[in-house]
């Protein structure tokens, strides 16, 4: 799997984690489906409420707000617009899912009400030249969590 973040997206993302600080934040990323295993970002929400040095704690009624909106602007075309995972900082951690991390994305891939197929997580950290450094899994039903390629287009951004 291949995920796509444009510029804007990115530059978002380290503006996020500029205003973050030591604090962990996130949010969820929404895009579309362009071909056979690549996905573009389009939207990637954040949290209003960033978490701690060590935590980041989810607030899905934003999330499923942020969703019906997108849903309503990309027509409810489910099968190429769609929610594609989360993601969130992990400044002062290394760059890899924790326990907790892995009990998130397996909760939100099995819970009926989200629906979804499969679930990114994008853990981002900044350098020291606040370049984005990234890494990606997707989780899906059945099988362990494999590496997600991130192609940035940004040069913000610093594959890790």
């Amino acid at each position: 799997m291949r995920l796509i973040i444009p510029r804007r997206v990115s530059d978002q993302l380290v503006n996020a984690l500029r205003e973050a600080g030591a604090r962990e934040t996130g949010g969820i990323l929404m895009g579309e489906q362009i071909k056979e295993g690549y996905f573009l970002v389009h939207e990637a929400t954040v949290q209003s409420n960033a978490g701690t040095t060590g935590r980041f704690l989810r607030a899905p009624h934003q999330a499923a707000t942020a969703l019906s909106r997108f849903f309503d602007e990309t027509g409810h075309d489910y099968r190429r617009f769609n929610y594609l995972g989360e993601w969130h900082s992990h400044p002062s951690l290394p760059l890899e899912p924790s326990v907790r991390d892995h009990a998130t994305m397996w909760s939100i891939l099995y819970d009926k009400t989200v629906g979804a197929g499969f679930a990114v997580l994008l853990i981002l950290s900044l350098d020291s030249d606040m370049r984005l450094l990234t890494d990606a899994s997707v989780y899906v039903r059945g099988h362990k969590p494999s590496k997600v390629i991130v192609i940035g287009e940004s040069r913000s951004y610093v594959e890790h």
